[in-house]
């Protein structure tokens, strides 16, 4: 379930490199530690969710011209 919510949260909130999340920011939000986010991310990736990473952290894969950045509320 928790993987689900995590991909979700990736797509709705952080489409593209420029709106990558961090590590410890994901961390704070499911309550986890980074093992096992990187777990989760490792397993969406399997599954074939586009879920990437760079330098700036973790973000969904998105079509260019797509979606930008949104503030969660």
């Amino acid at each position: 379930m928790q993987k689900e919510l995590l991909a979700e949260h990736l797509r709705r909130y952080h489409p593209g490199a420029l709106c990558a999340a961090t590590s410890r920011e994901l961390e704070r939000t499911f309550s986890i530690k980074g093992t096992e986010l990187r777990q989760l991310v490792n397993q969406l990736r399997r599954a074939g969710i586009p879920i990437a990473s760079n330098s700036s952290g973790y973000f969904y894969i998105r079509k260019i011209g797509r979606a930008s950045c949104r503030e969660r509320v």
